[in-house]
């Protein structure tokens, strides 16, 4: 160092996050918000959904791998790539709106990003935070990102902000995120059988555009029976039970619904065809998302010969809901093996009714979530399966694991694996997630035990980077082959044991069920996992051989 150098001393300081306006009522008219982050038929229900509540929303295209290089311009390094991946989309579709001519302080006065928050051992906490910064580097410095937690309050947010996160708000999410979910189930379900290329994506794509419609209008005058609104209540009460009485009611969701399961019935389907199936677990983002975040896993799964179970995001709510359950236990004083401490009387009943009163309350919320799904399956008519009770997943993963482990997706990993396999569901388990996502670490060493144990199963997990993609589908092929040898055995024990091949099964298929409907139900026979197995015990009942 040169006599004349100048050394100086770094000035530290408290860290300060980065601020933005407030989203103000006055400014709904001329702020769109915009939407993303799940699969595309989700974006697409949840815009019109919160549309139907009086704004401008608009949702993102699937992120690619445009977006995740911008993720990675912006963002700060060591991240896991779901934070690129969605970070980077959003980017991507401001810079295309001032490519356009939209100057960036219209695009920053204009425009708002809203989507879900959350907080705990994993990265997600920061995504806040690092869409700030992203934005603040790439030139849009106080563009406004405003998240709700799904795991807080039925109210967020104060009487100023123009985004009112009420009851209304979270029954219009979540009843679009459980129609999507059936969206999802049937395209997954259906496309590996669709007699004619691309009818399943079709009908979906009418479907949508029918519900869409629902949403934007089901906002504005809800049906309610006026009796039932006492002058005792106040006015957010009154609201507040006029959105149950509609979501309990539901006749004109239920109108909608009804034109769709006419769209899907007009799908024909061949069961005869021999698919292994596949179940998606493993990191929210990266099980749910349908493009280059998970090497478009789902595309090329389908073009293995595979039929997808998808993980629905309505699975992870009911999820939710135990979680909260068990996080209150542990604050009204029951100790780790379920049981309330005992201080004195008078704590001793406190805790006691408490834990009563929140058991009743979050098993009421479970009941009222898992009904709307059920009774909207029903309504739509196709098979869908019924969403997993979370304390049988418990009752599963405990031998393996303390399932109050809260992060990412908990305990579920372990026991969907476990569960799928010995409930004869699927034929394999592919678990994705992002590089280092550290829940999932934990759950892969315990699922080295697992499979162990559990000598027939067939399980893999992958670990998505953005880049890596020739490998990762390299080990997928490798499992595949092992699914589909089991597969092909089911298949040719069941053919051997009523004397049938492949042509006397077409020739049953065309005598006793020429044109199969998707909506037509397969009941299930137990010990069997493969869609054709389940058919062909059909057919030989209509033929009257069993």
């Amino acid at each position: 160092m040169g006599k004349n150098s100048v050394v100086t001393e770094e000035k530290k300081g408290h860290f300060k996050t980065f601020t933005t306006k407030q989203f103000k009522k006055s400014e709904i008219a001329h702020t769109t918000i915009i939407v993303g982050g799940l699969s595309m038929a989700a974006d697409r229900i949840v815009a019109a959904a919160w549309e139907g509540l009086g704004y401008k929303v608009l949702p993102l295209s699937v992120p690619d791998m445009e977006a995740m290089q911008l993720g990675k311009e912006y963002c700060d390094g060591g991240l896991c790539n779901p934070t690129y991946f969605t970070i980077g989309n959003l980017v991507k579709f401001l810079n295309n709106l001032h490519k356009q001519g939209v100057s960036k302080k219209d695009i920053v006065d204009n425009y708002l990003f809203l989507t879900a928050g959350s907080c705990g051992p994993c990265r997600f906490g920061m995504y806040e935070y690092e869409y700030r910064l992203a934005l603040n580097n790439a030139g849009y410095s106080g563009f406004r990102v405003q998240t709700f937690q799904m795991q807080g309050k039925l109210n967020q947010g104060t009487s100023e902000d123009a985004i009112v996160m009420d009851l209304q708000f979270f029954r219009a999410l979540l009843t679009a995120l459980i129609v999507s979910d059936h969206f999802n189930n049937f395209t997954y379900m259906m496309t590996p059988y669709e007699v004619v290329q691309g009818s399943v994506h079709e009908a979906i794509d009418k479907c949508i555009l029918i519900m869409q419609e629902y949403f934007k209008q089901s906002g504005k005058d809800p049906y309610i029976k006026n009796f039932l609104l006492k002058s005792w209540m106040n006015k957010g009460s009154k609201k507040d039970l006029r959105q149950l009485i509609e979501q309990l009611r539901g006749k004109e969701i239920e109108k909608y619904l009804k034109k769709c399961s006419n769209i899907l019935s007009s799908v024909q389907v061949d069961y005869t065809r021999m698919k292994p199936k596949v179940k998606i677990t493993g990191e929210f983002w990266a099980q749910t998302t349908e493009g280059d975040g998970n090497y478009q896993m789902f595309s090329f799964l389908q073009s293995q010969g595979c039929e997808i179970i998808v993980e629905t995001v309505s699975a992870w709510i009911v999820y939710l809901i135990w979680l909260a359950d068990n996080q209150r236990e542990e604050v009204s004083g029951v100790d780790a093996n379920g049981l309330i401490t005992w201080r004195t009387p008078v704590k001793y009943l406190k805790d006691f009714y408490n834990r009563k009163v929140n058991n009743l309350i979050f098993g009421i919320a479970t009941f009222f979530f898992t009904s709307q799904y059920n009774r909207y399956g029903k309504i739509l008519k196709y098979p869908a399966a019924a969403l997993i009770s979370v304390k049988t997943l418990e009752k599963v993963a405990s031998k393996y694991m303390q399932v109050k482990f809260d992060g990412g997706e908990g305990f579920l990993e372990v026991a969907k694996n476990i569960y799928y396999t010995t409930a004869h569901k699927s034929n394999m388990v592919l678990s994705v997630k992002p590089f280092g996502c550290m829940p999932s670490t934990i759950s892969d060493s315990v699922q080295s035990k697992v499979v162990t144990d559990y000598k027939d199963m067939v399980f893999l997990p992958v670990e998505t980077s953005g880049e890596g993609k020739i490998n990762a589908l390299s080990r997928v092929q490798m499992a595949l082959g092992e699914a589909k040898a089991k597969a092909v055995q089911e298949y040719s024990n069941l053919l051997a044991k009523y004397n049938l091949d492949a042509s006397k099964v077409a020739e049953l298929k065309i005598k006793f069920d020429p044109e199969t409907s998707a909506l037509v139900k397969i009941p299930e026979i137990k010990g069997y996992r493969l869609r054709v197995s389940h058919y062909i015990h059909y057919l030989l009942k209509l033929a009257g051989k069993i």
